[in-house]
């Protein structure tokens, strides 16, 4: 029995590094230029990993919250990482400015888009929820992006 676990656990560490050679050499595909992923590819992969807030509908439009306007601290929290997530996922799997990515996500300019990737970082060295949910939404735009240009990965 324990020699089956063993083998179990093999094959599991080996699927394990298997898939993150499979996301370090798409990674390096996109930072060499070789690849470039759609903002829609990285929008899909969203939806499918946040779930029961709309991620299109914070990324359409941003607007300060506050609780005037009926909403409440834990929308403005979800929202809010799910803006830190996007800006993180965009400059990870795109060839985008700083500017253009503010655009798409709603930001003023370059630095907050700095600082949102940074806190998007910080999330996901402390938050263990959000660093799955990061690591969640790569498998998924590397599953989209290969499924949509017919690559096999």
């Amino acid at each position: 029995m324990t020699g089956m676990r063993t083998d179990i656990q093999k094959k599991e560490r080996i699927q394990h590094l298997a898939k993150q050679i499979l996301d370090a050499s798409f990674e390096l595909s996109i930072l060499v230029g070789e690849v470039t992923v759609s903002t829609d590819i990285v929008i899909e992969a969203m939806k499918n990993t946040f779930r029961g807030i709309s991620v299109q509908n914070v990324l359409d439009r941003y607007r300060p919250i506050t609780q005037k306007q009926g909403r409440f601290k834990g929308d403005q929290e979800r929202e809010s990482t799910i803006r830190h997530a996007a800006r993180y996922l965009f400059n990870q799997f795109s060839n985008m400015s700083m500017e253009k990515i503010g655009d798409i996500t709603g930001s003023i300019d370059h630095s907050s888009v700095s600082r949102s990737i940074k806190k998007a970082k910080d999330l996901i060295d402390s938050d263990e929820n959000f660093r799955k949910k990061i690591d969640n939404c790569r498998t998924l735009i590397r599953k989209y992006y290969y499924e949509r240009n017919q690559v096999s990965g």
